[in-house]
């Protein structure tokens, strides 16, 4: 991967890599995985009932498209997950961490300066997580007029790295240096006494 074309003019590479090959899945997609699981059971159950019910007809070939349908839909969601997380890359600068597709898409940009929202989280499956920000929960609150039921997003995440705990303390260092450069260069701009 081409990471030259990716750095702004004054910026510099500090570290870049992939994910491990292995099965990495944070909670949220652990949970999915479940969900899907039971999906597939309550559809296999609508088809049993709907066959012993109405018998072998037509009630029962569309129960059994329906459930097929629905369980290509959520499986196909789940492999487009799946193949785009095993085509990322990673990239830290001297003041930004990106995350970039296969083709060179950059997915997206998170700034240094907010080095205080990152974590580290182990990943089910071995391996470690570094999350760069705050997830956003998966229901908020009502307001008082409306019910807000937005899609839960997540922060974006260097998932599956076999070196997780010296990667997080490299973009923290790189965090720490760039926040002296800019106070120093502050100083030096401030109006002397």
């Amino acid at each position: 991967m081409q990471v030259g074309a990716l750095l702004e003019p004054g910026e510099h590479l500090v570290w870049s890599g992939a994910p491990g090959a292995r099965l990495f899945l944070s909670r949220r997609q652990a949970v999915t995985m479940v969900l899907l699981g039971l999906h597939g059971a309550l559809a296999l159950l609508l088809v049993l009932t709907v066959q012993g019910l109405f018998g072998f007809g037509p009630v029962t070939v569309g129960a059994v498209a329906l459930a097929g349908l629905s369980l290509v839909v959520q499986g196909w969601r789940f492999w487009t997950w799946w193949s785009r997380r095993f085509g990322e890359h990673y990239v830290l600068t001297d003041s930004r961490v990106l995350v970039v597709d296969r083709d060179g898409t950059l997915r997206s940009e998170t700034s240094l300066l907010k080095v205080h929202l990152f974590r580290i989280s182990a990943s089910l499956g071995g391996g470690s997580t570094v999350v760069l920000g705050q997830d956003e929960p998966l229901w908020t609150p009502p307001s008082s007029r409306s019910l807000n039921l937005k899609p839960a997003a997540d922060a974006p995440r260097l998932s599956g790295l076999d070196d997780g705990g010296k990667v997080f303390a490299v973009i923290r260092k790189t965090a720490e240096a760039r926040e002296r450069l800019w106070a120093a260069s502050a100083d030096a701009a401030a109006p002397g006494d």
